[in-house]
């Protein structure tokens, strides 16, 4: 993968990702955005561990009128007991939180990706790069599904690279189950 421009390595990690490869995916992007992406996973974990009970939320919203924040505890309990059966069906074929947070990243994205139709993840890289720095590029990505959806073409994504080592590697996104670019604002979830 050396030698390669920006977009040749955007168009091979999103070949990779249209393909399930996770480990490839995480092969061309860079460590700290692995590890990033990884710490987001584990912050997300460990978000639907916390419980409160009526009195404590109540004593924390002393501010709004209890109605309304009885309502927002509720709607904040059915998320919570939501939420491990989610995390679940987001990282296809995986059964216990246990086993999700002993996973490596790459295989984390791998089945983050299998569990995300096909159909959304295809996209194309349009041609060309613009360097900010030497070690830091940016390349247009253009989702097909937001083609389709909106009826027309919006404008496109753009997917920011850097040189480690002397070869470019892809910024995941942390905020995405999947990691990739582009994605800012979707949400999915799997169907139950």
């Amino acid at each position: 993968m050396d030698g390669m421009t920006p977009e040749a390595v955007l168009a091979a990690a999103w070949q990779a990702f249209v393909e399930g490869d996770g480990k490839t995916v995480a092969a061309l992007a860079t460590k700290e955005s692995l590890t990033r992406y990884h710490e987001a996973f584990l912050a997300e974990v460990n978000r639907g561990e916390r419980t409160q009970s009526l009195d404590e939320y109540l004593a924390e919203m002393d501010h709004l009128p209890r109605a309304v924040a009885e309502y927002h505890w509720r709607i904040g309990e059915s998320v919570r007991a939501n939420h491990v059966p989610r995390l679940l069906r987001t990282y296809h074929g995986t059964s216990t939180i246990d086993e999700l947070t002993h996973l490596h990243p790459s295989e984390l994205l791998t089945r983050a990706i299998h569990a995300l139709p096909k159909q959304l993840r295809l996209a194309s890289v349009l041609p060309g790069h613009v360097l900010e720095t030497p070690d830091r590029a940016f390349v247009l990505l253009r989702l097909r599904w937001k083609v389709k959806a909106a009826g027309y073409s919006e404008p496109p994504s753009i997917v920011s690279l850097h040189r480690v080592a002397d070869a470019w590697r892809l910024e995941l996104n942390p905020d995405q189950p999947f990691g990739m670019p582009g994605y800012e604002g979707f949400w999915y979830e799997p169907p139950t």
